[in-house]
């Protein structure tokens, strides 16, 4: 079963504490966590192909970054996060074979581009998550759950 525990332990204890901190901050408004294969995948089809000066494409770590630091200046979270799709197999396929079956490949031109926009994150220090047999709407279900969970528990 995927817990919030879970995924904070794969996150590493720097990041853990980030998060557990401003969970637990009874400030915080807003938390907005992104679905971050969505956005690179919306991002690189929305751009024509664009390169930096070693002819590396860019197109879809420029559009996530702009479209990150749009929601980051108009909405002011108290905590954003990132999760990520990791693998190709998930639980899902044990339950339906064809689960995405029929889904095209993810272009070459897109597959380097998810490091440069985890690099930018780490940068920024965005925390982001995966983990392996799960989709990032996994994560996201699971942490907006439990957040509410000791956000009500922790209430005064």
């Amino acid at each position: 079963m995927l817990t919030l525990e879970g995924i904070l332990r794969k996150a590493g204890e720097d990041t853990k504490d980030v998060i557990l901190r401003k969970v637990l901050d009874l400030s915080l408004e807003t938390m907005i966590i992104i679905d971050g294969n969505s956005l690179i995948h919306r991002a690189f089809h929305a751009l024509p192909l664009l390169s930096n000066s070693k002819g590396i494409i860019t197109n879809a770590a420029y559009g996530f970054t702009n479209m990150l630091l749009k929601v980051l200046k108009d909405e002011q979270p108290g905590l954003v996060a990132v999760a990520f799709d990791k693998g190709k197999i998930t639980f899902r396929n044990s339950m339906y074979e064809q689960y995405k079956g029929t889904r095209k490949a993810t272009p070459d031109e897109l597959r380097p581009q998810f490091l440069i926009v985890k690099d930018i994150l780490r940068a920024m220090r965005i925390p982001y998550f995966e983990c392996e047999g799960y989709e990032a709407d996994d994560l996201i279900g699971t942490i907006t759950t439990q957040a509410e969970a000791w956000v009500s528990m922790y209430s005064f």
